[in-house]
């Protein structure tokens, strides 16, 4: 694991750098490098666990990141690297400007790392002021910075001879317009993944995933059956195999945030808002600031009366318009598979709720949990890069 890290209780009064990657490794990582506890701040009251020695420091993670690589060369490896960029919780400029490569949550480094395709000669404040020269306002100063890492990750893999058999999986962990939101700009997510033995450059994958199938489809690359059921479904076979994605377009996948609800199954989105109160839902707050239907019952056709999907962040959003008084069967059905599937999870019941294929209106029916295995999926902020170099006989 390298880079942020937001899933462990770690106590403010007694963090220290060993401590809290202690801690991560008890999740199920042999190797925690350049550990971030929680979003870089800049609050008074709560510090984020930085002392003000540090900030961003891309160059730092990306130099251990390639460290495990190399130190890993003759067997496989999982690696999950989150960078503290683009996230602006503490202003990216400053990092560039009012700190050095040498500035890390671990300490002081000796020297500026020297990273091939970042930093070839190891000079830190020649690089930062590139990303300044290349940058046409503040906001691309970010995108830059993790675009540089992520080139010298995969220059590193090259240069290793080990590029074709990794799986080099790339995404966000929220949208953002609007973040904290059940819209589909808040669920929807880019995810680019270069596998060059498997996948082609350019495919395009026309079928909803979640990243829950992340865990699922790793496994199923690696050869790997978990003796333990995990939630999603893999997606190895049914990216060369276009006949098996109509399974996929029409699954139901489920979504929640603070009280409130969603399950989109096929063209079709049910949300459920628990109240009409900016306090309670962000759901609603956001959604009302942008326009959208921010009723507590809401049913929306993604489609837009098409079998494609066409909605859009800007411009022909299909979730300004609550169609529910024109869809009443179809809200009666996706309030029951709601309530169904939260009933399931509330019992740690991991078959899963779907509408059935065979009814004149969508109806529920019942997957089998052999096939919905559960795993903990690690999440992330900002960007999650999952690197997966696999060896075959």
């Amino acid at each position: 694991m390298i880079g942020k890290w937001h899933l462990s209780y770690i106590d403010k009064a007694t963090y220290t750098y060993d401590s809290a990657v202690n801690t991560v490794k008890k999740c199920g990582f042999d190797t925690v490098e350049g550990l971030y506890i929680e979003n870089l701040a800049t609050s008074d009251e709560f510090n984020s666990y930085s002392d003000g020695t540090f900030s961003h420091n891309m160059e730092w993670i990306t130099h251990e990141a390639i460290k495990v690589i190399k130190e890993n060369l003759d067997e496989p490896f999982f690696m999950y690297y989150n960078p503290t960029v683009p996230h602006s919780a503490s202003s990216i400029s400053s990092a560039l400007k009012d700190y050095s490569c040498k500035d890390t949550a671990a300490g002081t480094l000796e020297a500026d790392p020297i990273i091939p395709g970042m930093i070839d000669d190891g000079n830190c404040a020649s690089y930062r002021q590139s990303i300044f020269d290349r940058a046409e306002e503040d906001g691309d100063l970010g995108a830059i910075w993790i675009d540089d890492s992520v080139g010298a990750l995969l220059r590193s893999l090259k240069d290793m001879g080990t590029l074709e058999n990794t799986i080099f999986l790339f995404q966000a962990d929220h949208g953002i317009n609007p973040k904290g939101a059940l819209y589909e700009g808040g669920v929807r997510i880019p995810q680019f993944i270069h596998y060059p033995s498997v996948i082609s450059a350019g495919m395009q994958f026309d079928a909803p995933v979640s990243v829950l199938d992340i865990g699922a489809t790793m496994l199923d690359f690696a050869g790997i059956t978990p003796s333990y059921e995990i939630d999603g479904v893999s997606w190895k076979d049914t990216i060369t195999n276009k006949d098996s994605r109509i399974d996929l377009k029409d699954r139901c996948l489920y979504f929640e945030y603070n009280k409130d609800r969603a399950v989109r199954c096929g063209c079709y989105k049910y949300l459920s808002i628990y109240e009409q109160d900016e306090t309670v839902s962000t759901t609603y707050q956001r959604g009302n600031r942008l326009g959208l239907a921010i009723d507590t019952h809401n049913v929306f056709d993604l489609c837009g009366g098409s079998e494609n999907y066409v909605t859009e962040i800007k411009g022909n959003n299909m979730e300004a318009a609550n169609i529910i008084n024109m869809e009443p069967i179809v809200s009666s059905n996706f309030e029951t598979l709601l309530e169904c599937h939260v009933e399931r999870v509330e019992a740690a019941d991991f078959s899963q709720c779907q509408l059935s294929s065979t009814t004149s209106g969508p109806g529920i029916s019942e997957t089998s949990a052999s096939s919905l295995r559960k795993l903990n999926i690690f999440s992330c902020v900002s960007v999650m890069v999952i690197i997966y170099r696999l060896y075959f006989v």
